[in-house]
């Protein structure tokens, strides 16, 4: 099944929020945006 985060993009455009500031808020590697972006599962703690 494929990973969809549309949403979450739609929600830092509503928020003019950059990708940068959501690593730095939400405390997430830059590897895991990285697979964010390309569609893939990402798993955080």
């Amino acid at each position: 099944m494929a990973v969809s985060y549309d949403r979450l993009w739609h929600i830092l455009i509503d928020k003019h929020w950059s990708k940068t500031r959501l690593i730095k808020e939400a405390k997430i590697s830059t590897n895991a945006m990285a697979k964010m972006g390309k569609g893939q599962d990402v798993r955080v703690s």
